[in-house]
C-alpha cells in the first residue's frame, strides 16, 4: 500500500538547484529532485519554490487523471508539510484524439 504524500514532511528546500530535503514515514532522510516522487507515493515533483514544491499526482488506475498538489515545508522538524491539493484536474495524457488523429491521416 503507496503511503500519503502528507505522511511525508519537506524539511527543506532549494529552489535554485531544484531540490528538496524530504523525511519519509520511516523517519529517513532523502534528497529528492525535479521529476522524483515522493517517497512511496504517485506525486512527482515538478517545480520547487522558495515556499513550497509543486507537484502532479495521478489518481485512479483506469481514468488516470492528472492533479496539482502544493506541499509546503514542515512549520517544525517533527511536523508534516502542509498539502494542497488544487480543485481542477489537468488533462490525461493518454487522449484519444491522437489516435483519431493517426487514423485520418492514413
Amino acid at each position: 500500500m503507496q503511503a500519503a504524500v502528507e505522511d511525508n514532511a519537506v524539511i527543506s528546500l532549494d529552489s535554485v538547484d531544484g531540490r528538496v530535503v524530504v523525511r519519509d514515514p520511516a523517519g529517513e532522510l532523502q534528497v529528492l529532485r525535479i521529476g522524483d516522487a515522493f517517497p512511496d507515493s504517485a506525486v512527482i515533483i515538478k517545480q520547487v519554490l522558495p515556499d513550497r514544491v509543486i507537484a502532479e499526482e495521478v489518481i485512479g488506475d483506469e481514468t488516470r487523471v492528472r492533479q496539482m498538489v502544493w506541499i509546503y515545508q514542515a512549520d517544525e522538524i517533527d511536523a508534516t508539510s502542509r498539502v494542497v491539493r488544487l480543485p481542477g484536474f489537468l488533462p490525461s495524457e493518454q487522449s484519444a484524439q491522437p489516435d483519431r488523429l493517426t487514423r485520418e491521416a492514413q
